[in-house]
């Protein structure tokens, strides 16, 4: 859904239909919320797709809830664990190879919650400086979205770099219980082939649209003076 905001909003779609998409989004949430909402005190309400209204009252919940239910809930075990490895040592790192949570209590973390093992290992400056690596990735992959001739190419470009960096993000607000639970990989860092190999894939289109952008250094550099004369006037 946000990747295609995005795409809509640069295609200069009408902004009714942007508002359509996401109303009729938000009725399709609470939809499956109300549907397969179970009664947790009665075990032989819950149903094989309970899990996804557990995981929205995780994301409701504040982080002492999560903790204190944790030993009630699989949901919330990986949260809560993440969580102390996040905020028990994110300026006083353990050190490289020293986690505690990675081998005693985060289950599978070199999967989905493989940052907040970064931050309880490296601590908050390394964590920053990966945030920091994706936004100019990001720059770059968009600089070849701006500069590209062929429309196509273009969306496509903006595509690929816009999806890449919101899946950054979602994974990192995952492991900060930003967002609710999601199975959404850390690109180019977690383990999971298909991930690595769809992002591969698309980072090879994405390098092979770099070889057909023009960019005109004199107009370049005329834009950049007409800009600074603006600001000054």
């Amino acid at each position: 859904m946000p990747v295609s905001f995005i795409m809509f909003f640069v295609a200069w779609a009408n902004v009714k239909y942007l508002l359509a998409l996401f109303l009729l989004w938000i009725f399709l949430s609470l939809g499956v919320y109300s549907l397969w909402k179970y009664d947790k005190t009665k075990a032989e309400t819950k149903n094989k797709f309970s899990y996804i209204t557990n995981r929205i009252d995780n994301f409701l919940s504040d982080n002492e809830t999560i903790i204190k239910n944790s030993r009630d809930s699989d949901s919330n075990y990986q949260i809560e664990q993440a969580l102390i490895a996040i905020w028990s040592w994110w300026f006083a790192w353990l050190g490289f190879w020293k986690s505690i949570q990675k081998f005693w209590y985060l289950p599978e973390v070199q999967w989905h919650f493989i940052f907040s093992v970064i931050v309880e290992e490296l601590g908050f400056l390394w964590a920053l400086t990966l945030l920091l690596l994706y936004l100019y990735i990001w720059y770059r992959w968009f600089y070849i979205s701006y500069y590209s001739t062929d429309l196509f190419a273009k969306y496509v470009a903006l595509w690929i770099s816009s999806w890449i960096l919101i899946q950054a993000f979602i994974n990192i607000w995952v492991n900060l219980n930003i967002v609710p639970l999601t199975w959404i990989t850390l690109p180019f860092v977690s383990y999971w082939w298909s991930s690595l190999l769809s992002l591969t894939l698309w980072l090879a289109i994405l390098l092979n649209i770099s070889r057909y952008i023009k960019i005109d250094n004199k107009n370049k550099r005329k834009n950049r003076k007409k800009s600074l004369f603006l600001l000054k006037n």
